[in-house]
């Protein structure tokens, strides 16, 4: 929710959080972040990172922890290297 509320994306775009992983001691979090129809994906990504401080500040408000996490956004590619692989079988049997 603090997402939703916090990061405006370009109109039509989507933004998706794939995966959250953080370090055993709780001070990293590594939030993979998926972008559909947007132009410049990595100026979202950019706008994340710079809003990460602003928005730990805003997760530690809402949960309960002794150390709440420092985010780190990334993109989590598996989507777009499972298109590319099924790009590649479509190709291979239309040569068939």
């Amino acid at each position: 929710m603090i997402l939703l509320r916090e990061i405006t994306t370009p109109s039509g775009s989507f933004l998706t959080v794939t995966t959250v992983n953080t370090s055993k001691d709780l001070n990293h979090a590594t939030v993979l972040i998926s972008v559909l129809h947007a132009k410049n994906k990595d100026n979202i990504l950019k706008m994340l990172n710079k809003k990460a401080g602003y928005l730990t500040s805003l997760l530690a408000e809402k949960i309960i922890l002794k150390r709440v996490p420092r985010l780190h956004f990334k993109y989590d590619l598996k989507e777009e290297k499972a298109n590319h692989i099924n790009e590649l079988i479509d190709k291979n049997q239309q040569e068939r």
